[in-house]
């Protein structure tokens, strides 16, 4: 069984033909704690105001939006969602686009969309789906690349820093020089951190508002996930300077963040407690999971850096024996660069991990005889 994505429980259900119940959804990767009230509040105070447009520039959004990432309002755009930025940002990259797999999805469907060329580099299971930025360099350099069309740029890189759906994360010194790098060989560096607001110690991590200036770099953020908004959907992308914001404005359209988002989005540089309890709860019931499944015959854990863990078994359709249990996981098979084995598990609340702990035991039990595969 594919899945385009994580979240799509009904469609899984009727596909498999598994009769409709109780599911706990770890497939999504969704903050554990839900909506901060403050998000609710909000909304219910201002129930009328869905009966006007909202303000189709945003003013206040970016403004609070940047005060809380620390960054130039000026360079910044609001998009329902990450998908949105990618899809409308696609439309003003050269015409190569670079993409090391396995990684999200999406990034591809747009250049496709965009007819755009797709370079991939598999990476390593071997080395944990871990690039050294130095040998990716160089084979870059082997490419031999030229710039086509009216791009300044031969070719645009993305990277998924926490990647989706490893957990791989690279240092915010690495990805600097990596862009620096780029920059020297007129290469786009397309950074998405739409996981980054959940990595405790962000600063060591994140270039969203590194002092370093690079001309190259695209930022695009998603606050869905770690707002746990993913029915109103929110994200921003960052660019190096407002010339090409203005251009990627045109492109994008008016009212592309409806008024319950936008008002949402405001109130994030008040959520400094929501912010340190989503970490610390997910943190320590990360640690559970992991430590349950290092300990499982036939499965290997790979380091996690975020709200998800990933992870490798030799169980045949573990995703169809855990939804017969009531347990929804994400199969992987459908990234590039991946197999039937590898599924992603998010954090959830700590009475619905022991739930999956639970029933992971009893498909292992049911797998294996005197530990051996049954």
């Amino acid at each position: 069984m594919v899945q385009a994505h994580g979240g799509n429980i009904d469609q899984l259900l009727e596909e498999l033909q598994i009769t409709p119940r109780e599911i706990v959804d770890f497939s999504a990767n969704i903050n554990p704690l839900g909506m901060p009230t403050e998000f609710k509040q909000a909304i219910l105070e201002q129930m009328d105001s869905v009966e006007r447009y909202p303000d189709y520039s945003y003013k206040l959004l970016r403004k609070r939006l940047a005060t809380h990432y620390q960054i130039s309002e000026n360079c910044l755009s609001v998009t329902n969602g990450a998908e949105e930025a990618i899809r409308t940002v696609m439309t003003l990259l050269p015409e190569t686009i670079i993409m090391l797999q396995p990684t999200f999805s999406e990034y591809e469907k747009a250049a496709i969309s965009r007819n755009k060329t797709v370079i991939h580099l598999d990476l390593s299971e071997a080395q944990n789906f871990r690039v050294q930025l130095d040998d990716l360099l160089q084979w870059i350099d082997a490419l031999d690349l030229k710039v086509s069309g009216q791009s300044y740029f031969k070719a645009a890189l993305f990277l998924c820093n926490p990647n989706n759906p490893t957990g791989v994360i690279y240092t915010k010194s690495e990805i600097e020089a990596f862009a620096e790098a780029l920059a020297q060989r007129q290469i786009a560096l397309i950074m998405d951190e739409s996981f980054m607001d959940f990595v405790s110690q962000r600063e060591s991590y994140s270039v969203m508002n590194s002092e370093k200036k690079m001309p190259n770099v695209i930022l695009i953020q998603s606050l869905t996930k770690f707002y746990a908004i993913p029915g109103l959907r929110l994200g921003m992308i960052v660019f190096p300077d407002e010339s090409f914001k203005l251009k990627f404005d045109r492109i994008l359209g008016t009212w592309t963040v409806n008024t319950f988002a936008m008002i949402c989005g405001q109130l994030v540089g008040q959520l400094g407690a929501y912010s340190l309890e989503t970490r610390e709860y997910y943190l320590q019931e990360q640690a559970k999971l992991v430590e349950f499944l290092r300990k499982q015959p036939g499965i290997k854990v790979y380091q996690p850096a975020v709200n998800f863990i990933f992870f490798y078994t030799t169980i045949n359709n573990l995703l169809i024996k855990l939804l017969h249990k009531g347990i929804a996981i994400r199969s992987c098979e459908n990234f590039k660069a991946l197999e039937s084995g590898y599924y992603r598990i998010a954090v959830r609340t700590s009475e619905e991990n022991q739930r999956l702990i639970e029933r992971m035991t009893e498909v292992i039990a049911e797998e294996f005889v005197d530990g051996k595969m049954g």
